[in-house]
């Protein structure tokens, strides 16, 4: 697909200007059809097969929509129509997901801060910051290496505290 879009020099024309005005003419393809349906008659637009089949058109790439014949169209809108529908609002488990996610990033850079809470010497809980740091890279290195199976994972925590190392002097280097 790459080297049949290179020999017609198509991403000379992928301009902004260009991609704006495509999609713009999408777009008012999508908006013919729906202009002057009621509200309610646009949410049985698929149940019109010859409706459906252009707005599925319409959707679709030019040079895809161009292969694409009545059967495909019709396989398209029956697995439209035979999705479940799509799930309203929040449930409880994405409150829980998020909760865990919270706990999550505070109690990986929580650790972190600790030595600022323990000590008003700035250089000594800038240290032990950073060491704590490598630490814990380390030790997510380590857990990593036993999670994927590696041979050697304490190879796995190493290199992750060389990449935390590396990060933490590219800062002091930068003025941070």
């Amino acid at each position: 697909m790459r080297a049949f879009a290179a020999a017609r020099d198509w991403d000379s024309y992928h301009t902004p200007k260009n991609l704006v005005m495509a999609l713009s003419a999408e777009v008012g393809e999508l908006t013919d059809l729906f202009q002057w349906l009621t509200p309610e008659e646009s949410a049985r637009v698929m149940d019109d097969a010859d409706t459906a089949h252009r707005l599925i058109r319409a959707s679709l790439p030019e040079h895809v929509a161009a292969i694409t014949g009545p059967p495909e169209l019709e396989g398209m809108r029956r697995r439209l129509i035979d999705r479940p529908p799509a799930l309203r609002g929040l449930g409880r488990e994405d409150y829980l997901a998020a909760v865990g996610i919270f706990l999550l990033v505070v109690g990986a850079t929580f650790p972190v801060v600790i030595p600022f809470l323990a000590t008003s010497d700035l250089a000594l809980a800038m240290q032990l910051s950073r060491a704590i740091t490598l630490a814990m890279l380390f030790a997510a290195g380590l857990v990593l290496g036993r999670h994927a199976g590696h041979a050697h994972p304490v190879r796995t925590g190493l290199l992750m505290l060389l990449l935390g190392a590396a990060l933490i002097t590219a800062v002091k280097a930068l003025g941070g």
